[in-house]
C-alpha cells in the first residue's frame, strides 16, 4: 500500500510539473504578441503621417490575429489534455472539410498557393468532429505558413471498409530531419523564420489520440515537402 501511494504521489508530482512547466511556456508565447499589440497601438498615436499609421495598424492586426491564434491552440490543447467520452454525432465529413477548406483559401491566395480538395462528394461518418476539425485547421494552417510561396498544399479523404484516412500534403521545404524527432512536442519550432506558437503539430497528435486514430508523416509532394496521415478507426468513425 505504501508503495502505491507513493507511485500515486510521484505520478502527481510529474502531472503538476508537466503543467508548471505548460503555465510558464504559454505565458511566454503570449507575452511576445501582448507586447508587439501595445508597441504598435503607441505607435499609431504618435504616428505623423497616415503612410505611418496605416502601416502601424496593419502591425497591429497582425499581433492581434497571432495572440487570438495562440489563446485558441491554448484552450485546444487544454480541452483535448483533459480526457472526456467522445461527443459523436453522424455528419457528411466531405462536406465538412470542403467549407473549412473554402475559408482557408484566402490565405493560400496570399501566398500564391493552390489549396485543394481530393475526396468523395460524400462521406458520412459518425464521429467526434471537434478534433477532427483541430487537425485539419492545424495541419492546413501550417502547410500554408510553412510551405513555398506558389506551392501546392492537397487535401484528400478516403474511406476503406473498416477506417477513413484524411491526409494533408503540400511540396514545401518539409521538416528537416534533425526537427523531426521533437515535431509533436509543444512549443517545438524549426528553423524557419516564420512567426507561430510551435503548438500546431502537438495539438494534431492530441486529437488523433483522442480519436484512436494512427498518425503517420511521409514525404510531401513531386518529392518535396510533407504529408501527414490521420487513419481513423470504425470505432471513432462509423
Amino acid at each position: 500500500m505504501v508503495g502505491a501511494i507513493e507511485g500515486l504521489l510521484s505520478r502527481l508530482n510529474a502531472a503538476i510539473a508537466r503543467e508548471r512547466s505548460f503555465l510558464h511556456d504559454a505565458a511566454h508565447e503570449l507575452r511576445t504578441p501582448l507586447a508587439a499589440i501595445a508597441l504598435h497601438a503607441y505607435d499609431i498615436r504618435r504616428g505623423s503621417s497616415s503612410a505611418e499609421i496605416e502601416e502601424a495598424t496593419g502591425k497591429l492586426q497582425r499581433a492581434v490575429d497571432r495572440s487570438a491564434r495562440t489563446t485558441q491552440q491554448l484552450l485546444d490543447l487544454a480541452r483535448l489534455d483533459n480526457p472526456q467520452p467522445m461527443q459523436v454525432s453522424e455528419l457528411d465529413l466531405a462536406e465538412r472539410i470542403r467549407g473549412m477548406l473554402a475559408e482557408m483559401v484566402p490565405a493560400a491566395k496570399t501566398r500564391g498557393m493552390d489549396l485543394s480538395f481530393q475526396g468523395p462528394e460524400r462521406l458520412l461518418v459518425r464521429v467526434d468532429i471537434a478534433p477532427v476539425d483541430s487537425i485539419v485547421s492545424n495541419l492546413v494552417d501550417n502547410a500554408i505558413r510553412y510551405g513555398s510561396e506558389g506551392g501546392a498544399i492537397i487535401v484528400t479523404l478516403a474511406r476503406e471498409s473498416d477506417t477513413w484516412t484524411l491526409s494533408v500534403a503540400d511540396d514545401g521545404p518539409g521538416i528537416p530531419a534533425a526537427h523531426q524527432a521533437r515535431m509533436f512536442e509543444r512549443f517545438a519550432r524549426g528553423a524557419q523564420d516564420v512567426p507561430g506558437s510551435g503548438l500546431g503539430l502537438a495539438i494534431v497528435r492530441q486529437a488523433a489520440h483522442h480519436l484512436r486514430a494512427d498518425l503517420r508523416v511521409t514525404e510531401g509532394l513531386n518529392g518535396r515537402g510533407i504529408t501527414f496521415f490521420v487513419t481513423v478507426p470504425r470505432l471513432a468513425a462509423a
